[in-house]
């Protein structure tokens, strides 16, 4: 099994990573460099292909560093599941092949879990890209809600989600294979109120994206509605012309 070299020690491999792809080369590209170039901590990157027809098996058995398998399955959840089984790190997430990693991810969430031996789920925020890589917005996560989390579609995304492993040897992350679109762990994940004390947001991590998603959307927004003032003023105009 290949790993990410950074960091490593005694301790073993600390991240897992799961991605589920099928017929995604162009992104699945992006997706390992991403957590390819994550510093400081030992990981693994575990992609679990589903069969593609577009030249990623024969491109993964070109990367030594990966550990992957390339097999029909039931859909994504499945082979997140598939991935997960085959782990060894101490902390298990997702990156879809269409998502990436910022520098320093890993080595942030670490720092954090480390610092918070009590939290067993770290979720936070994310950056929307466009195909070209052009920044679209920054989301900001919102507190732990048991009510958004058992109404709520995409509530944190899955991009951000991070769990410790022994989640995983309790049973708690589990998938239904039959949900293509929407896989409803977390209500079984904390029952009760046991939630508030297992789950954590990155609330620096917010801070910062907030404040940059402030001075990066403010221009544009203000320059949308002076557009459309302008517009509404010509429409009224031209309305009273005629």
């Amino acid at each position: 099994m290949s790993r990410g070299d950074q960091g490593s020690g005694p301790e073993g491999v600390r991240f897992s990573v799961a991605t589920p792809a099928r017929n995604a080369l162009s992104h699945l590209v992006r997706c390992v460099g991403s957590v390819r170039g994550q510093q400081g901590v030992s990981f693994e990157h575990l992609v679990q292909d589903a069969a593609s027809q577009d030249g990623t098996p024969r491109w993964l058995a070109d990367q030594p560093d990966l550990c992957w398998r390339s097999e029909a399955d039931s859909g994504m959840y499945d082979a997140i599941a598939r991935g997960w089984a085959r782990s060894t790190g101490e902390f298990l997430s997702w990156l879809n092949a269409d998502e990436q990693y910022l520098p320093g991810t890993l080595q942030r969430v670490a720092a954090y879990f480390d610092r918070h031996p009590e939290t067993d789920v770290v979720f936070g925020d994310y950056v929307v890209c466009g195909p070209d890589g052009r920044v679209i917005a920054l989301r900001r996560e919102i507190p732990f809600r048991r009510l958004y989390v058992a109404n709520s579609f995409l509530y944190a995304a899955s991009c951000t989600l991070f769990f410790r492993r022994r989640l995983l040897e309790r049973g708690w992350l589990t998938f239904d294979p039959k949900l293509r679109y929407a896989a409803e762990f977390f209500r079984d994940l904390f029952p009760g109120s046991g939630a508030r004390r297992w789950l954590a947001a990155l609330a620096d991590v917010q801070d910062r994206l907030g404040a940059l998603n402030d001075s990066v959307t403010l221009r544009a927004l203000l320059a949308r509605l002076s557009r459309q003032r302008v517009a509404d003023r010509t429409a009224v105009e031209r309305g009273v012309a005629l």
